[in-house]
C-alpha cells in the first residue's frame, strides 16, 4: 500500500492509502456545479474521447431537467474536442468552453482534485 499526501480546503495535510500497484494509475473525470450543487464523477484507466463521452453520459443522466441552461468549463484535453464528443453535446444542448492553457486557477474543479492526487 502506497501513501500519498495532499491538503484539505483548510490547508491541513492529509494522507491517503491508495491500493494502486507502482506503475498503475486511474484516471477521475467530474464535474462540480448544477442544481442541486453536487459533485460527479467516474473513475477509468485512461482519459479518452470514449471515456470522456461515458462521462458526459453520466452527467446528463444526471441533469435531465437543466441541461439547455448547462454549461461545462474544461481545460484544452485533445479528448475533450474530438468530433465524437462535440457531437453528443450538440444532440444534448451542453455547452462546452475551453479555458486558456495553464489556467487550472480558473477552475474550481481543480482544488477538488487534490484529495485524490498528491
Amino acid at each position: 500500500m502506497t501513501k500519498n499526501k495532499t491538503w484539505t480546503a483548510d490547508k491541513r495535510p492529509i494522507t491517503l492509502p491508495l491500493q494502486a500497484k507502482r506503475g498503475s494509475s486511474k484516471t477521475v473525470i467530474g464535474a462540480i456545479g448544477g442544481d442541486p450543487f453536487r459533485f460527479l464523477w467516474i473513475v477509468t484507466n485512461r482519459t479518452n474521447q470514449f471515456t470522456v463521452l461515458e462521462f458526459l453520459r453520466y452527467f446528463v443522466s444526471q441533469n435531465q431537467n437543466r441541461l439547455s441552461d448547462t454549461v461545462m468549463y474544461t481545460d484544452n484535453c485533445g479528448s475533450h474536442k474530438a468530433r465524437l464528443v462535440q457531437a453528443f453535446l450538440r444532440e444534448s444542448n451542453v455547452t462546452m468552453e475551453f479555458m486558456p492553457a495553464y489556467s487550472s486557477t480558473l477552475s474550481p474543479i481543480e482544488r477538488t482534485w487534490g484529495v485524490f492526487k498528491a
